[in-house]
């Protein structure tokens, strides 16, 4: 079977006064034969590390017993086997709210070509150079949702004094973020989405008017220029 607790405890050991520093620690998960560590944040802290080390597993456990019956032999993840993903993650301030959204645009892979204090040494300026992002949902004043993110924009355009809201439910599970503005007339507007959910909704003075697929930004635009029209009886004469 493939085995990396070995590396997980000479990363561990080797990069532990670092880790401690930045507030993350190594964890590990396994998809698509292959084994990840990434840097997730500690106990108290929301941050995490953008880098992450994969170490491949090629398969090549299966071996023969002394009667010609194949058997799985135990195989420590290696370093030759590995490479470093950075995941590279731009920073979107929704306005003067204080709210941020943090969204991954692209990613690098790095081969390994150092080994013993050469290899822990260059793994500790990556990490160290690239820093800790927040987690969205999570770390105060970071949005959950990219497609909020988005509607926050488009509502903003027509309504610069929208508010940002997070309200997490009493099981912990996804939080629901909420634009608040006042409309044309005077009417107090909240679209509100839940992470997870593939549809928004829209209440107007706490009554529900309508639903919007989340990542329907165009929608939401129309409804932003629809709210901020006066009725003709209230618009100035010419």
């Amino acid at each position: 079977m493939f085995i990396v607790d070995n590396r997980i405890a000479e990363i561990r050991e080797k990069l532990g006064p670092l880790l401690d520093e930045m507030g993350i620690e190594a964890s590990v998960r396994f998809a698509r034969r292959s084994a990840i560590v990434s840097f997730l944040p500690k106990p108290g802290e929301t941050r995490f590390s953008p880098v992450e080390i994969v170490f491949g597993d090629r398969g090549h456990y299966l071996d023969d017993d002394h009667e010609g019956r194949q058997i799985e032999d135990d195989r420590q993840a290696s370093w030759n086997d590995a490479y470093v993903k950075v995941h590279k993650f731009h920073c979107r301030p929704l306005g003067e709210t204080g709210w941020e959204a943090w969204e991954s645009q692209d990613r690098k892979q790095h081969r390994i070509r150092r080994k013993g204090k050469d290899l822990y040494r260059w793994l500790s300026r990556l990490i160290l150079s690239n820093g800790v992002v927040p987690t969205g949902g999570v770390t105060p004043f970071c949005v959950a949702s990219h497609s909020f993110a988005n509607a926050y924009t488009m509502v903003a355009r027509t309504f610069p004094d929208v508010r940002v809201d997070q309200e997490f439910p009493s099981d912990d599970g996804s939080p629901t973020e909420t634009l608040s503005f006042l409309d044309a007339q005077g009417r107090s507007v909240e679209i509100s989405m839940r992470v997870g959910d593939a549809h928004s909704t829209v209440l107007i003075d706490g009554e529900l008017v309508m639903t919007i697929e989340q990542e329907d930004t165009r929608s939401v635009r129309r409804l932003a220029l629809d709210l901020a029209r006066q009725p003709p009886e209230d618009r100035p004469g010419l």
